[in-house]
């Protein structure tokens, strides 16, 4: 069984959240580590990490990093190729918990103010709406 927080957020480890537009799974918010940097020191620059070694494999690569690898990329042929790209995942972050694109979050939008339901509104556009009225009624 699945819990939700007050929010509707999945609180399982092991299913990412749903997107409320098109019911997909929300993708996973990776960090990318760059092997092969002329760099002196491991850098971690937000999003990115730059790392000296060239690791040959992806299991050889999980040794210079603290999170599961979800993917990688290689770079040369032959006994120059090495793992220039590593792309790791904490266990717990995606993209957004609600919404796998802008796209989408604009959709539902879109599909909540036109539904003949809807009752959804913020409170500075019921303000100006009825300063709206208001103008009209003076005139």
């Amino acid at each position: 069984m699945l819990h939700y927080s007050g929010e509707g957020r999945c609180m399982s480890n092991v299913l990412p959240p749903l997107c409320r537009y098109c019911g997909k799974p929300i993708g996973k918010r990776t960090k990318t580590i760059m092997f092969g940097s002329s760099d002196q020191e491991p850098a971690d620059h937000g999003w990115f990490a730059t790392r000296r070694e060239k690791p040959r494999t992806r299991a050889e690569a999980q040794r210079f990093v603290n999170h599961p690898i979800v993917s990688v990329r290689y770079l040369g042929e032959g006994e120059d190729r090495f793992v220039s790209n590593a792309s790791v995942w904490d266990g717990v972050s995606y993209k957004d918990d609600f919404f796998c694109s802008n796209e989408h979050a604009q959709n539902f939008a879109y599909a909540v103010v036109q539904s003949p339901d809807n009752k959804l509104t913020t409170q500075a556009y019921r303000d100006a709406r009825d300063a709206q009225a208001q103008k009209i009624k003076e005139k």
